[in-house]
């Protein structure tokens, strides 16, 4: 249960939603997005573009988590932090970074003799090659900046995805939208929102969706248990123990392992 006693309204402050690579990004962000252009609350995506800070906004999108000092100052910002069972979130970027356009994974780089991200993963012989490839290389930096999050430190929300994708009955986006001092009218609209955009209401995964065009696959918890291999699963265990205890993921790591 989230202590709302302290939330006010949405308008009256600061708003930080922060997600890390794979966590369920897209998820929130279309969400967020969806509810501050009904209600017309502002919304600003930090990344590459400048220094942010500098700009009046209501609700601050960062898909790194990067929390702008001016936030963790304001004692009237409310903060939204999402994190999931890092080896999920390393299946689904090695899917995507085989198959995605972006411009990091597609330009050639001095790191890889020449090759793209993309290409260079690409050549690596299966899938638990392709595993350890990422695991060794743009993982860890994703798994360092959900370590590094201010944990009790900030006045966060804090969320699990494994939690959100199985609250069919909204409940905990209930208690997120009114710790965020949306008001009752603005919640039940929000809820609407949250229905339209996932899995488990009007949003249907990639598999079934014409053309396979879409970002978002099943979304299921726990995939690594049928994905990985006992080799992965070790190798996994043995580079992001601390991490994963950090994290509250440190179950066993080869039961129920795939051979």
């Amino acid at each position: 249960m989230l202590d709302t006693s302290a939330a006010v309204r949405v308008g009256m402050r600061h708003v930080f939603v922060g997600t890390h690579h794979k966590s369920g990004t897209i998820w929130l962000r279309r969400i967020f997005r969806a509810i501050a252009l009904r209600e017309g609350f502002r919304m600003h995506r930090l990344g590459a573009e400048g220094d942010a800070t500098r700009a009046t906004m209501r609700i601050w999108f960062s898909g790194r988590s990067h929390l702008p000092p001016r936030l963790q100052r304001d004692p009237n910002a409310r903060m939204v932090h999402l994190i999931r069972d890092p080896r999920d979130m390393l299946i689904s970027a090695t899917r995507y970074h085989l198959e995605a356009n972006e411009p990091w994974l597609t330009a050639p780089s001095e790191t890889f003799d020449g090759l793209s991200y993309q290409e260079r993963l690409a050549q690596e012989p299966g899938v638990d090659a392709q595993l350890m490839f990422e695991m060794k290389n743009h993982h860890t930096g994703v798994v360092a900046e959900m370590v590094s999050w201010p944990y009790g430190k900030v006045p966060a929300c804090e969320l699990r995805y494994e939690d959100l994708i199985a609250d069919r009955d909204m409940r905990l986006f209930r208690e997120m939208f009114e710790y965020l001092g949306f008001t009752a009218a603005e919640t039940d609209r929000a809820l609407g929102d949250v229905w339209q955009h996932s899995l488990f209401g009007a949003l249907k995964p990639r598999s079934v969706r014409p053309h396979g065009t879409e970002h978002i696959r099943s979304g299921k918890p726990g995939l690594w248990r049928s994905v990985f291999s006992r080799r992965v699963a070790r190798a996994y265990a043995d580079r992001f123990a601390e991490a994963l205890s950090t994290l509250g993921y440190d179950d066993p790591a080869c039961e129920g392992m795939s051979a």
